[in-house]
């Protein structure tokens, strides 16, 4: 099925330790499995995407700062092939400073929309993007770009509560800045069915958030924590594991979404 324009996903949580770089790390590469062409930016100035990956931030030519800084440079420029198949914009930590310096730039939320050149978009099925744990504006310049928005969400009383801030900040971003914008669903990760704790956050994220809610769910797994480290993802590493058949499945409902929403 050939797109004018690449599907642009953001995954966003307002605070770290969710799973989030794990799950657009392990997302991308089932989308790429799935026969998708995937882009991935990484805009945590940590830079774990970019070295889950198994790029070296400290030896990145360009990165996302350079463009984002409007150093005059592309984005395409800046992309990298990794072993996972699938295309990366790496982070490396200037993207702290760049932040810093947006604050005072004009049009400063729309500079990563800009960007996103539609020959750029028409080159890959998706775009996802991996955004820093806070609500500033390297988050607000993903929501800006993306037409969706995957929300993990570690299975945690405070993380129901630190989700209410995020919701605010997308409902935000939709009536003034990005009108197309919609949460795609909301992902929960660090599940462990032993504990009563994690089957009522479950409970009460489905209650609140209904379909909205993935019917995939992320296990807490050992595997998931080592893929990275290999720079791969958990597909590749451990092919047949609960964790990699796991992303497969939201791989594949995230299709479906984003399909029924074209």
């Amino acid at each position: 099925m050939s797109h004018s324009s690449a599907h642009v996903i953001a995954i966003a949580s307002q605070k770290g330790g969710v799973g989030k770089t794990t799950s657009t790390l392990n997302l991308a590469a089932a989308l790429h499995e799935a026969g998708k062409r995937v882009l991935v930016l990484d805009l945590d100035p940590q830079a774990n995407l970019t070295m889950g990956l198994g790029i070296d931030p400290a030896e990145v030519p360009t990165s996302l700062s350079n463009v984002l800084a409007a150093e005059g440079l592309s984005l395409a420029e800046t992309i990298q092939v990794t072993r996972t198949g699938v295309d990366v914009a790496p982070a490396t930590i200037d993207l702290a400073m760049t932040e810093l310096e947006l604050a005072s730039t004009l049009g400063r939320d729309q500079v990563l929309t800009e960007a996103l050149l539609p020959e750029l978009r028409a080159r890959y099925d998706y775009i996802l993007i991996d955004t820093p744990p806070t609500l500033g504006l390297l988050t607000i310049n993903a929501l800006v770009a993306s037409r969706y928005v995957i929300i993990p969400v570690q299975s945690h009383f405070y993380a129901l509560k630190g989700m209410t801030h995020l919701m605010r900040l997308v409902r935000q971003v939709k009536g003034r800045l990005n009108k197309e914008l919609e949460v795609l669903g909301i992902l929960p990760t660090f599940v462990d069915n032993r504990t009563a704790l994690s089957k009522q956050v479950q409970e009460a994220l489905r209650e609140e958030h209904g379909d909205l809610v993935f019917t995939t769910v992320i296990k807490t797994t050992v595997r998931l924590a080592e893929a990275p480290i290999g720079g791969e993802s958990v597909l590749t590493l451990s092919s047949g594991s609960e964790a990699a058949q796991a992303y497969r499945d939201l791989g594949k409902e995230v299709i479906q979404r984003v399909e029924r929403g074209e």
